[in-house]
């Protein structure tokens, strides 16, 4: 954004959620802003750490390719837009490849936790209507 200025007076909030709702999935995407627009060479996008030590950095550029390889899988197993995937996922690159590749094709992700216990995951599974 060149002039912050302007483009907080121009800002029209039902213009937005027009242009979201009318399908355009460029209009307002999480993948797109999180991550697809910051996506140039070499631009370091996570740092991860494990508890065993072990790290790894993860680019822009990976995270979008990697992302845009998942939404074809989600897209082949029937998942579409506004549909709900869950995850019980630990805290790892492959997690954000998940929630970016979800958001990318305008599907909802939601979370599970294992700290819930199996019947709160249970409960959340069946009341989400999750296509995935």
């Amino acid at each position: 954004m060149r002039d912050y200025s302007a483009a907080t007076t121009q800002f029209n909030y039902q213009h937005t959620v027009d242009a979201a709702l009318s399908g355009n999935l460029q209009a307002l995407n999480a993948c797109v802003e999180c991550c697809d627009r910051h996506a140039l060479p070499g631009r370091i996008a996570l740092f991860w750490e494990g508890k065993d030590g072990r790290s790894a950095t993860s680019t822009f550029t990976q995270l979008q390719d990697q992302a845009a390889r998942f939404a074809n899988f989600l897209l082949a197993q029937g998942v579409n837009r506004g549909d709900k995937v869950a995850g019980l996922l630990p805290r790892t690159a492959e997690l954000l490849v998940v929630v970016l590749a979800t958001w990318r094709i305008g599907a909802v992700y939601q979370p599970l936790f294992t700290a819930f216990g199996p019947k709160a995951i249970e409960h959340r599974l069946n009341s989400s209507g999750a296509a995935l």
